[in-house]
């Protein structure tokens, strides 16, 4: 139930007293930008042109905010990845 309001919540101010909430239940907030994409973790929903090979695999942005409970994975966060450009 938590995870459906915070998805729809417009308010910054309310998204964070949320994710506190969660996060004092042990349920932590991931978003993994700058991080290597990870199939395991993360859910590819789109891909950004780049033609810096050290970012090819690397997530440029959380498009839907992924939860875990401690180290269980509760729900993917859904995330742009960049990928090299085919010259």
């Amino acid at each position: 139930m938590c995870l459906y309001a915070l998805d729809r919540a417009r308010s910054g101010g309310v998204v964070e007293r949320l994710e506190e909430g969660l996060a004092a239940i042990g349920v932590q907030a991931l978003r993994p930008d700058g991080e290597r994409f990870d199939p395991a973790r993360h859910e590819a929903g789109g891909a950004v042109p780049t033609e810096d090979p050290a970012l090819d695999g690397v997530v440029a942005e959380t498009e839907v905010t992924g939860f875990a409970d401690h180290d269980r994975l509760l729900r993917a966060p859904i995330v742009t990845v960049y990928a090299k450009k085919n010259p």
